[in-house]
């Protein structure tokens, strides 16, 4: 999962460069939705979740929402203000968040192993992020580096939030068709997040850029889909 999350976002970090984040996020959903039509019909005999119960679309819906359009707006964002990689480190706190609403909203306990390993992630973000390059930063590199990490932290938190959602509705349910259901709900999110931003014209223009498109499609097989 980590190494196809990690090859994932190095390819989407190359798109969003050249078409925009917005425009990636949209046309990554659409195009996990296939790969997962296929690897659904291969795994459980069904192209699409119609037998998933009310609860389930609900749970994994909302999921969806929370983790891959809230979550991943911030991420893909970050990725253009302060690369992939920086951004990888900054995602490490997900499982910190995650494991903080699982504490607050599903009763999960933490003990002492589990809080210093939230203590070993949270030093060795902040080593990362207070890391500096050489020669002295300009004002305009300091601000994208401060937006990165409102970011970063924004899309860990919003994975996080989609995770611990997510696990509701995937409750004795199949996980390829629990992430179509997130993939749904994200492309109808993305759509809407693009009428209102009034970004369809752009997002035209990104299809047409056979290069980012088949980034990708790659980083749409890689993340949503294998990861």
């Amino acid at each position: 999962t980590a190494l196809c999350w990690t090859g994932s976002s190095l390819v989407f970090e190359i798109a969003a460069r050249r078409v925009g984040s917005l425009a990636v996020n949209l046309i990554r959903v659409t195009l996990a939705l296939g790969w997962l039509a296929v690897l659904a019909l291969l795994t459980r005999g069904q192209l699409l979740p119609t037998d998933a119960t009310a609860a389930q679309w609900g749970w994994l819906a909302l999921s969806g929402l929370v983790g891959l359009v809230l979550g991943d707006l911030c991420q893909f964002r970050a990725f253009v203000e302060i690369g992939a990689r920086r951004t990888l480190v900054i995602s490490t706190t997900t499982p910190v968040f995650a494991a903080a609403l699982g504490w607050l909203t599903l009763g999960e306990a933490l003990h002492g192993r589990d809080l210093a390993g939230i203590a070993i992630i949270v030093a060795g973000v902040v080593l990362v992020v207070r890391a500096r390059a050489s020669g002295a930063p300009t004002a305009p590199a300091r601000a994208a580096a401060v937006r990165g990490l409102l970011l970063g932290l924004g899309g860990a938190i919003g994975q996080a939030g989609g995770l611990a959602l997510a696990k509701h509705g995937l409750a004795g349910y199949h996980p390829v068709a629990g992430n179509q259901i997130r993939m749904l709900a994200a492309l109808a999110g993305f759509a809407l997040v693009v009428t209102a931003a009034r970004w369809w014209p752009s997002v035209t223009g990104a299809v047409r850029d056979r290069r980012a498109l088949a980034f990708t499609g790659v980083g749409a097989l890689l993340g949503p889909t294998l990861g």
